[in-house]
């Protein structure tokens, strides 16, 4: 249910942007104990999560556009970056490039890691034998693919800098998702070798899923269903 298997933007803009707390943060949601924030915080960092939540390239059919940098010496109208963005979207780098108005640099899926700081980026590397999800592998057991998508496009998909500096807070721009995990990864799960039944539960967020009763019946009736 919610699984992002195909990663998530907002990983790559917390380990660039130095905001590894996050996991800390839905973790002291998930359990009811009194833990130091410190403490919240070594947790989330030794599981190695955040390095799962990476949208590898691997994982998907296209190399998508992930990150855009100003390279130009005043910074560029949001109107004007918002056009560009309308025009060239997330699968075609060229169109950044190749501009006379404005200077940009750009980094995808294959290459964004390269920003990362060297320690991350060491495990990162680390990381990449571990990476494969299997999707066509039987894993003996029916799946049923649960998720959510929001109403409105609020799941980060693109951050743009307005210069190279990875201390600035990113402009987000969005698209389809649960408001945490984009569409394609959402649903990739339908795609898994066992999968038999997808559902797609919309106007829900990523925790507010879990909170729905249509839900917990659907969830229910399946158990019900595959017991007997």
């Amino acid at each position: 249910m919610s699984c992002p298997f195909k990663g998530t933007v907002k990983t790559v803009r917390a380990l660039l942007h130095g905001n590894r707390d996050f996991i800390s943060f839905k973790l002291s949601k998930l359990i009811s104990l009194s833990v130091s924030d410190g403490m919240m915080k070594a947790i989330g960092n030794s599981i190695g999560s955040l390095f799962d939540l990476i949208p590898y390239r691997e994982y998907y059919e296209y190399d998508q556009v992930v990150i855009i940098m100003n390279i130009n010496d005043k910074p560029i109208n949001e109107k004007v970056m918002q056009s560009v963005i309308t025009r060239c979207g997330i699968y075609n780098k060229e169109c950044y490039l190749n501009r006379t108005d404005i200077k940009l640099k750009v980094y995808t899926l294959s290459n964004w890691h390269e920003l990362l700081s060297e320690d991350l980026k060491e495990k990162y590397n680390n990381n990449l034998p571990y990476i494969d999800r299997h999707f066509d592998m039987d894993h003996g057991v029916p799946i049923y693919c649960v998720h959510s998508t929001q109403k409105n496009k609020n799941t980060d998909y693109l951050l743009f800098y307005q210069r190279e500096n990875l201390n600035d807070e990113p402009i987000v721009y969005y698209g389809g998702g649960d408001g945490t995990v984009p569409y394609e990864s959402l649903a990739s799960c339908s795609n898994f070798h066992n999968s038999v039944k997808y559902k797609n539960f919309q106007y829900n967020g990523h925790m507010e899923i879990l909170h729905n009763p249509e839900v917990a019946k659907y969830v229910y009736n399946i158990a019900q269903t595959y017991n007997e």
